[in-house]
């Protein structure tokens, strides 16, 4: 660890807790940590940055939406069905795990 170099978001890399690797995590609630962490070095309060899980949650004109985990797909999941019954219906992801 160098001192007086710090690093957040997507530029940093952290554990991984679903790959026990350290990987970066592009999403905000890990760079809200990262930045937490780095703020609080800077500070003078030495705080490790014990990992995450990826996850995000989103809200879109009200529909809330949240995804965890490895998102590596599944086999032929990269479409979706817009024939869809009801306009709020919304596809299913394809996904294995």
């Amino acid at each position: 660890m160098s001192p007086d170099i710090y690093a957040a978001g997507d530029v940093a890399a952290g554990f991984d807790f679903m790959t026990g690797k350290h990987d970066v995590h592009a999403i905000q609630p890990t760079a809200s940590e990262h930045g937490r962490c780095a703020a609080r070095n800077m500070a003078g309060d030495t705080t490790a940055y014990r990992g995450s899980l990826v996850m995000n949650t989103l809200n879109t004109l009200g529909l809330i939406s949240t995804s965890y985990g490895l998102w590596d797909g599944a086999e032929g999941g990269d479409e979706s069905d817009l024939g869809r019954q009801s306009p709020l219906e919304v596809p299913a992801p394809q996904l294995q795990g």
